[in-house]
């Protein structure tokens, strides 16, 4: 089996960071000519990265040459170099390096010359993805750390993560697989502290490729699938495509033949909507391997054909590598001596330009160099502090005079002022009118976020109502009963669900921690267990099937490697009552319930502990019987 090759697809978190706003209101600023220039540019940005960058290239890059001469009529250099950086952007997306590079640098010059410092780090970040892409291990690693000290200073945490995750992608290239998941780690760290959830999709993605390399499968496919489920919540469809890259390529190592092509198909079609040419080629290579792991030779030759033409025909060294070396395998299991040694060559050519020993002398040096000059920083800022308080005084002195010279003027304008008192009150009004159509613009804004988290509330509830128990069910198998269920919220976190079973009918009230939608969410996970304990376990005593779904949300919310111990859950009564041989089961956790016979309250004990984590040990639920007598009314019910 050949080694997994898996690259750290840097998805630039600091570059593609955006406002979640509202589009029609974005546009509506955009396209309003009585609003400033300024106003509009940035709209016109926003509205870019926000609905294109990702998912549209080429729109992407109309609309950064759109916003590109307009900053060049007002002589915005700081919109010109959103708009520059915008068009490089959009081409890194698609695959094509070299252009990407070239509007990068262009941006980063933009970006000093306006004074804006993090503007132009970004950049610099920016073009140490694109050398790492290329193969250029020794000017990535080079931007890399710059760019990670201009971070620090700037204390732009964002920055940082970012970088870190850079030098780790430098570290798997170079095989140091612990230096590569140290250095992850600490990109994860930072992003968990900001809730970063597009760099923490990245880095488990990323991590999960380390475990692979390492071994260790199970950890690998557990970090994809929590990267998968992260992209898909943000709508990264870029990626959605690198994770189910790894995982196709985990399960064709693990011989799960199905599943790889799967994710590998979904993968390269992803890559296909969006226009990336590095992600399309990577993923045509990953499927000609599989076709040369199945013996089916033709076609991983035709694959990998396809691959290596995009590599080339965009220049990217590391897809040229892989494309070469499948072809070699291929062509030398065919019997084709002639094509397998030009396909060798052409691999140990890209693999040595990639990987060589100066890399990774380079590596150990910047590394060395980061260490020292921060050290020679800390050193430094006592100096700077006393420059700066000499500095401060002369500024004070340069105020007094000035304000004197301000002062004379003032009397000298005082007079203009009177003349031109007119205008000044129409520029007032032509403001007013401006801040008016600002504020009418935010409150739109505001309007539609709420109007969100109520419909997506709203959903949830048609969702939770959807799965406690139907009236049809309850009607058809216990024909006198009534049910009164007013939750505080629109969501809730009580419950009553019920099931039909061969030794009669399982109905639960039952009570979640928590209220509104965290109490929500705990109830669909028990109504999840409880489902999965009777119609897939087959488990039908009450006792019985407490015990178990007990178990299920623990594991469920106490994961493997887990920090904080989670003690959810729900206090419920499960009854099974067999109307036929007027017997009831019962099991109850913390909630007791009534029997009214003969006008007498019979009291039905529960035991004192949840359906969830307790303060004391674990111990298994009581089951108790209750024959049935004519007449007999049974209250169950929730705090």
């Amino acid at each position: 089996m050949k080694q997994f090759k898996i690259l750290f697809f840097l998805l630039s978190v600091s570059l593609t960071q955006a406002q979640e706003t509202n589009l029609d209101s974005l546009l509506h600023v955009w396209t309003n000519p009585a609003l400033p220039d300024t106003i509009r540019m940035s709209a016109l940005y926003d509205y870019t990265w926000d609905g294109y960058i990702n998912t549209e290239p080429d729109s992407a890059t109309y609309f950064g040459n759109l916003l590109n001469e307009m900053a060049k009529k007002n002589k915005s250099l700081k919109h010109q170099a959103k708009g520059i950086k915008t068009i490089g952007y959009a081409n890194y997306i698609k695959g094509n390096l070299t252009i990407a590079l070239d509007y990068y640098q262009q941006s980063m010059q933009l970006f000093e010359k306006a004074g804006l410092k993090l503007g132009a780090v970004n950049m610099q970040f920016g073009i140490a993805n694109i050398y790492k892409m290329q193969g250029n291990v020794t000017k990535a690693i080079s931007y890399y750390t710059n760019s990670l000290k201009k971070y620090e200073i700037l204390g732009d945490k964002l920055g940082q993560g970012n970088c870190f995750s850079g030098i780790a992608a430098l570290y798997q290239l170079e095989n140091n697989l612990p230096k590569a998941l140290e250095a992850a780690q600490k990109s994860i760290n930072i992003f968990e502290e900001m809730n970063n959830k597009n760099g923490l999709a990245l880095q488990e993605s990323n991590i999960g490729s380390i475990y692979f390399l390492m071994q260790q499968f199970t950890k690998a496919e557990e970090k994809f699938n929590l990267g998968l489920k992260l992209y898909k919540e943000l709508g990264r469809k870029d990626g959605e495509a690198v994770v189910l890259g790894y995982l196709g390529n985990l399960y064709d190592h693990l011989k799960q033949h199905q599943k790889a092509f799967e994710c590998q198909q979904q993968c390269y079609q992803i890559y296909k909507q969006i226009g990336d040419a590095a992600g399309m080629a990577g993923s045509l290579n990953n499927l000609a391997y599989y076709y040369l792991d199945l013996n089916d030779l033709n076609k991983a030759i035709d694959y990998a054909k396809k691959a290596l033409e995009i590599g080339n025909k965009n220049g990217i060294a590391t897809n040229q590598r892989d494309a070469a070396e499948t072809l070699y395998e291929a062509y030398e299991k065919s019997g084709k001596l002639k094509e397998a040694m030009s396909m060798y060559k052409l691999f140990i050519s890209m693999r040595d330009t990639i990987l060589n020993e100066n890399n990774k002398q380079e590596i150990l040096k910047q590394e060395l160099e980061y260490n020292y000059e921060k050290e020679k920083t800390l050193n430094e800022k006592e100096h700077e502090k006393e420059i700066a308080i000499s500095h401060e005084k002369e500024s004070k002195q340069k105020v007094i005079s000035i304000s004197i010279a301000i002062g004379l003027i003032f009397v000298l304008l005082f007079a203009l002022f009177i003349v031109n008192r007119l205008r000044v009150t129409n520029k007032q009004k032509k403001e007013i009118e401006f801040q008016k159509q600002l504020a009418e613009y935010q409150k739109e804004i505001v309007d539609e976020k709420q109007k969100e988290i109520i419909d997506s509330i709203n959903y949830a509830k048609r969702i939770q109502t959807a799965l406690i128990a139907g009236h049809e069910l309850l009607r058809n198998n216990l024909p006198e009963h009534f049910v009164f269920f007013k939750p505080k919220d629109i969501v809730a976190g009580d419950f009553y669900w019920a099931s039909v079973c061969p030794e009669g009918f399982l109905y639960i009230t039952a009570d979640c921690t928590g209220h509104g939608v965290p109490g929500a969410f705990m109830s669909l996970l028990n109504i999840s267990k409880l489902s999965e304990a009777i119609n897939q376990k087959h488990i039908y005593r009450p006792d019985l099937i407490l015990n178990d779904v007990r178990t299920g949300i623990i594991d469920a919310l106490n994961p493997k490697g887990s920090i904080e111990e989670s003690k959810d859950g729900m206090d419920a009564v499960l009854c099974m009552i067999d109307l036929k041989n007027k017997r009831l089961q019962y099991a109850a956790a913390n909630n007791a319930f009534y029997i009214i016979r003969n006008k007498k309250i019979m009291v039905c004990k529960a035991d004192k502990m949840p359906v969830g984590k307790a303060q004391e040990d674990i111990v298994a639920f009581t089951h108790n019987k209750i024959d049935l007598q004519e007449g007999d009314v049974i209250y169950t019910f929730t705090d």
